[in-house]
């Protein structure tokens, strides 16, 4: 489901802002333990794994103090100093640089034009993929999400974190119901919504083995998975989040 960048970071605010606080730093380190392992049985080849805090942050008044504080920022989370773009009715400031393991740290923090602000620090693998086992990939993202929260305890930001999982559906997955049912067995997972546009399908669950929820329609959510069709090549790319997703699928 492709859709333009500023579009998707402000249907993210909005959805997160809506719904509430995502997981505390301990549980979503749980749930990345538990996710990450499990997707392996059904995602064929690298598996691309984000882990992302976002919340409102520090209100600002001009464009030069707001660039001034993101390149504090950037030099607090060890990442190189950036310039100020435009998204349309919102400024933003982004920088991104790998960590020791090859973890890609990126900070983005958006203005509005009444001066509120919101924050997004997120870890994701490499771009190249990553081909090592779920334990190795679990324990390298977990150690980055504890260092980044580290620093975001320091600046007197709670850490919320969004945990997300994709990758290429293994064929024999390749049926909603299937997975569905792969779902139900590993996570005592229970579908709440359901979305279909006829090449993309999500559907929204509550777990009770995850810790990172969210409120919808007076039901707690835990787990978003969602499987994307491509027109070009037949495959179908699964995307789980939780505890909904927050990047393209």
């Amino acid at each position: 489901m492709k859709r333009t960048a500023s579009f998707f970071l402000l249907l993210t605010v909005t959805v997160l802002c809506v719904w509430g606080a995502l997981a505390s730093g301990a549980g979503a380190n749980r749930d990345l333990e538990r996710l990450l392992p499990l997707s392996l049985d059904v995602i064929d080849g690298p598996v691309r794994v984000v882990v992302k805090h976002i919340s409102p942050y520090k209100p600002h008044a001009g464009e030069a103090a707001f660039l001034e504080t993101g390149r504090r920022l950037s030099e607090r989370l060890g990442l190189p100093p950036a310039e100020l773009r435009s998204g349309g009715d919102h400024i933003l400031y982004k920088a991104s640089g790998p960590d020791s393991g090859g973890i890609r740290r990126t900070l983005l923090w958006v203005m509005f034009p009444d001066g509120s602000t919101e924050l997004i620090v997120s870890a994701e693998t490499p771009e190249s993929g990553d081909t090592s086992t779920g334990g190795e990939a679990a324990s390298r993202m977990e150690e980055a999400q504890t260092k980044l929260s580290r620093v975001l305890e320091g600046m007197g930001v709670t850490p919320n974190w969004n945990v997300i999982v994709q990758g290429k559906l293994k064929a024999d997955y390749a049926s909603p119901d299937k997975l569905n049912d792969w779902l139900q067995a590993e996570l005592r997972a229970e579908a709440v919504e359901i979305y279909d546009d006829g090449r993309s399908v999500s559907v929204s669950y509550a777990s009770p083995l995850l810790e990172a929820s969210v409120q919808s329609g007076g039901r707690m959510l835990n787990l978003q998975a969602a499987v994307h069709r491509s027109s070009e090549t037949g495959e179908s790319r699964l995307t789980l989040g939780t505890p909904v997703i927050t990047t393209e699928y």
